[in-house]
């Protein structure tokens, strides 16, 4: 094998059931499907005080539906793989960032909460978490939506 040679690896070793281990691996994974779109939104408007009005949700009225088209697109590529409908599971995600940052992170909806910024709390931990800190005075904004379509394997 010219890989092990130029690593200077004298002796590889097969495994005599290498291909059958291989096909049990692949039936194991998940299938996935993804579909992503670029957007350019506010969603949560920073208060003088502090967090996020969460009166002024300006994506509210086209994110679920542009979350739901692209859902339906992912869905819809399993189905035509041969996956069940009802077997397939979905994920939505926001990239999102700070106005004046461009270190955007995505964020998986959460499904627990009933507040209409649900995504900011998410956001605004896992900022602070990464980055130490937390920027205030600033609004949210919404770099791209993403949907996974997921059947487990």
């Amino acid at each position: 094998c010219a890989m092990a040679r130029a690593l200077g690896i004298t002796k590889v070793y097969v495994h005599r059931y290498g291909g059958i281990l291989s096909a049990y691996g692949l039936s194991m994974a998940d299938a996935v499907a993804e579909e992503q779109e670029p957007a350019k939104e506010v969603y949560g408007v920073s208060k003088a005080s502090g967090g996020f009005d969460e009166e002024q949700d300006l994506s509210a009225a086209t994110r679920e539906d542009r979350l739901e088209h692209l859902a339906e697109k992912a869905r819809a590529s399993l189905v035509k793989q041969g996956y069940p409908e009802d077997s397939i599971v979905i994920e939505k995600y926001l990239n999102m960032r700070y106005e004046g940052t461009d270190n955007a992170i995505m964020i998986l909806e959460c499904k627990d909460s009933d507040s209409p910024l649900s995504y900011a709390r998410t956001f605004v931990d896992q900022y602070h978490r990464e980055f130490g800190f937390e920027l205030e005075g600033r609004d949210l904004l919404i770099d791209d939506f993403r949907v996974r379509a997921i059947v487990p394997g």
